[in-house]
């Protein structure tokens, strides 16, 4: 088995020119083994250079390989029981005819793995440990520690193993799907020890009506949706949805304690899925002629869109159908909002579309799609049939418009609008849904080799041409919604530029009567200030004529009273000290007479010192009368 590597496409790409390389996986394993054969293949998404790749065989064995310069098996998986036993005069197995082989398997979205980061915490000191040597010096008789020279392959594998880190935090769980619509997971790490991998349980599967034991399961693919959407295809053209929930660990004991069975930790399942939707696809046009095979059945392989979460592809021996999850936005809210709603979330029902035709019902070759590919920028599906013809398909990117209420404020609940009930749901949606009732014409590409008559060509005309009339009907209804909503938001339109015509005239108004307002408030503001004067006049002059004193009046009185007191006071004292002065002067006169009549003289500096004691006292008694002359003044008396 060849693959392409991953790298290869992107140094070529780099390069600017086209390279491919191509590597052999287990070629003696898939040549010398008669029963084992591939079905399926996948890159690890959880790879760091995307150079990982699963493998599924018959055998139930997945097979891990990493490519490099060279490809290295990392490890071998058995997912069940290896089939041993063939039916007689034939390549089937029992286990296979019995539906207990795995025939497809896909990877759901990362988990967090909680026991690696213990693992590389111990890594990293053995590998510092690893790195330190002691040796011996005999010349100082002591031990020095020295760093160990890595070479440069050892140091590569160091930035590898640093760029893994992030990755080896991370489990990406393996959906493993049997023929008997029993699904399985495993995880599988890429960076560590892989030997202690063990296959769950069964997940559990409701409502069971859905799997009934005629079907054969051939694909599963795991939808890029939170929560995890799971879809599986069948052999007659049902494609079963469901969606992942979590089994708490207390429904898990419960349900091994009813039925008396003791699992491993490791291998009791954490999840179940619930079956919502069983989607039925037409494999072949179908025709008003008798049909060549009754209960035709063939394998639907499922493809994921990546640009979009709520569409995946069918691909099988009649045609290519597209199928689009009507309640997926539905189940994403839900998930997301923290109220869980008790309304049915799913509602909206899948709508399936015939994009090529590669068989009708009346006849017995087809011209299977062999190869599938979805391209992107712009988005395009690419498709090998049989007879070698390619075909490619431009895919209609739908972009959802934002919800009324993240545009528009909030008002009351008591007021409505007639636009805002109008564009509750968006005209897009509505649209989309018109058109949604119409069937779809597959592109047309059958099998050469097979002849079809006149009445088969006629019969397919005339029913393409029915389906371009229902289109057209439906075309015409949408045209004439269309010329209504027109019609609606240009009268919605003129009404509110007369709105806003109305509300300048209002504006003016009232900037005129705001301005009049204004200059009535300035002279009424004066007036009242000339008011406010002349009543404070009449309170002076009322208070005047009043026998009976205010409470202010009379403590003012208090006052005045006491500094009189305090005047009389101070009067007496310079009486006394006028009348100590005049005495004083009298003595002095009389003691200087005294002295002229003695015979000794006093001296300088006796004079001196009498003369600035009376010159200070003299100066205290000037400074008092003055003072007593002032408070006179200031209280008006004579």
């Amino acid at each position: 088995m060849n693959i392409q590597t991953r790298a290869a496409e992107m140094a070529s790409s780099l390069a600017g020119r086209v390279g491919q390389g191509t590597h052999s996986l287990d070629e003696r394993l898939l040549m010398c083994s008669d029963g084992v054969e591939v079905l399926q293949v996948k890159f690890h998404p959880g790879s760091v250079r995307d150079n990982h790749i699963l493998l599924l065989t018959s055998d139930n064995t997945l097979r891990l390989y990493q490519i490099e310069d060279e490809v290295i098996n990392l490890g071998v998986f058995p997912v069940g029981d290896k089939p041993m036993a063939k039916v007689p005069c034939s390549r089937i197995t029992f286990l296979g005819a019995l539906g207990e082989i795995a025939v497809d398997f896909d990877f759901g979205h990362p988990e967090i793995n909680h026991n690696s980061k213990n693992d590389m915490k111990h890594k990293k000191e053995e590998s510092s440990f690893k790195s330190l040597v002691k040796i011996h010096d005999p010349l100082n008789e002591s031990n020095t520690i020295i760093g160990i020279h890595r070479p440069e392959k050892e140091r590569k594998k160091n930035e590898k193993i640093r760029e893994r880190e992030n990755y080896s935090n991370f489990n990406w769980p393996v959906y493993i799907l049997s023929g008997d619509f029993i699904i399985t997971t495993i995880n599988i790490p890429l960076y560590e020890n892989a030997g202690s991998c063990i296959v769950s349980s069964p997940l559990p599967a409701l409502p069971c009506s859905l799997l009934q034991c005629d079907k054969r399961a051939c694909s599963i693919i795991c939808l890029n949706s939170t929560p995890q959407v799971i879809c599986i295809g069948s052999t007659n053209g049902e494609i079963l949805q469901g969606v992942v929930v979590p089994i708490e660990e207390d429904e898990i004991e419960e349900d091994a304690n009813s039925k008396r069975i003791s699992l491993p930790d490791t291998s009791k399942p954490d999840r179940e899925i619930y079956f919502f939707e069983a989607v039925d696809i037409e494999l072949g046009l179908a025709t008003t002629l008798p049909q060549q095979e009754e209960g035709y059945t063939c394998p639907i392989f499922l493809h994921k869109d990546e640009s979009r979460c709520d569409r995946f592809f069918a691909t099988h021996s009649a045609g290519i159908h597209t199928i689009t999850v009507g309640c997926m936005e539905d189940l994403q809210n839900f998930g997301i909002s923290e109220n869980n709603n008790s309304r049915d979330i799913f509602s909206i029902s899948s709508t399936p579309e015939y994009l090529v035709c590669t068989k009708t019902t009346t006849t017995k070759t087809c011209n299977p799609v062999i190869g599938f590919s979805v391209c992107y920028n712009p988005n395009s599906l690419i498709a090998l049939l049989a007879n070698g013809s390619l075909i490619s398909l431009a895919l209609i990117t739908t972009t959802i418009l934002p919800k009324l209420e993240n545009l528009t404020l909030k008002t009351d609940e008591t007021t409505t609008s007639p636009i805002k009930e109008m564009l509750k749901v968006p005209f897009e949606h509505f649209i989309r849904n018109l058109l949604k009732k119409a069937e779809s014409q597959p592109i047309m590409k059958l099998s050469s080799h097979d002849e079809h008559s006149l009445k088969e060509c006629h019969e397919l005309i005339q029913k393409t041409a029915q389906v371009f009339k229902e289109k057209l009907k439906y075309q015409t209804i949408v045209m004439d919604e269309i010329e209504k909503r027109s019609k609606a938001l240009q009268v919605c339109s003129d009404y509110q530029l007369e709105e806003l015509e109305n509300m300048h005239r209002e504006k003016c108004l009232l900037q005129e009567n705001a301005e009049a307002l204004a200059e009535k408030y300035e002279d009424i503001r004066e007036k009242q200030e000339m008011l406010l004067k002349r009543s404070a006049k009449v309170l002076v002059l009322l208070s005047l004529k009043k026998e009976d004193l205010s409470d202010a009046e009379k403590e003012y009185l208090i006052k005045l009273k006491k500094v009189r007191e305090k005047l009389d006071k101070s009067e007496s004292i310079i009486d006394k000290l006028i009348i100590k002065k005049n005495y004083q002067e009298t003595q002095m006169r009389s003691w200087k007479n005294q002295q002229q009549k003695k015979s000794n003289i006093i001296s300088d500096k006796h004079k001196d010192t009498i003369k600035e004691n009376l010159m200070a006292s003299s100066t205290r008694i000037n400074d008092m009368v003055e003072q007593i002359k002032l408070m006179k003044d200031q209280l008006l008396l004579k």
